[in-house]
C-alpha cells in the first residue's frame, strides 16, 4: 500500500530476515526488503515487522499510503536479478493461482525492457552491508 509522496509505486523483493535483540521486548524477527520506484530513480531498503500484533498506521519519511486499490508489485522471495526477473516470478505465481493478485506485466514491462533500473553506488554499498547482517538470507 506504500507509494512515494510523488505518487510512484514500488517494485520489491525480500532479502531475508534479521533477528533484532531489543533489551525491552527481547528478540524480534524483522524482514528486510529491497524496493525501487517504478521510474527506477529511487532505491530503498525496508525493515518490516510482519509479526507485530498491530498493523502500523505510520509510513516511512517520503512515503504515503495509496488511496488506490492496488495489486502486488513484488514478491516475498529473493529475486537474483531484481527487478528484471519480475516477469519470470509472476509467471511462476500463475501456477499457484495467485497471478491475478499481481499487477499486469504490461505495467512494468516497458521499464524492464528499457533496462532503466540501475542501482546507484551508495545503494549497492548499503545492500552489501545489509546482506552481510542477515540472520536468514533468502536464496
Amino acid at each position: 500500500m506504500l507509494e512515494t509522496n510523488a505518487g510512484d509505486r514500488l517494485m520489491f523483493h525480500r532479502l531475508g530476515s534479521i533477528i533484532k535483540d531489543d533489551s525491552v521486548s527481547g528478540p524480534t524477527m524483522v524482514d528486510v526488503f529491497e524496493a525501487v520506484s517504478y521510474p527506477g530513480n529511487k532505491w530503498f531498503i525496508f525493515y518490516l515487522d510482519f509479526y507485530h500484533p498491530r498493523r502500523s498506521k505510520a509510513t516511512p519519511d517520503g512515503f504515503k499510503f495509496t488511496e488506490k486499490l492496488i495489486q502486488f508489485s513484488g514478491f516475498n522471495k529473493f529475486m537474483n536479478n531484481f527487478p528484471y526477473s519480475f516477469v519470470e516470478f509472476k509467471n511462476r505465481e500463475r501456477e499457484s493461482g495467485l497471478s491475478v493478485a499481481y499487477i499486469p506485466i504490461s505495467m512494468v514491462s516497458a521499464a524492464i525492457e528499457k533496462r532503466i533500473f540501475i542501482r546507484p553506488s551508495f545503494h549497492e554499498e548499503l545492500l552489501k552491508t545489509v546482506k552481510s547482517k542477515l540472520t536468514f538470507p533468502c536464496r
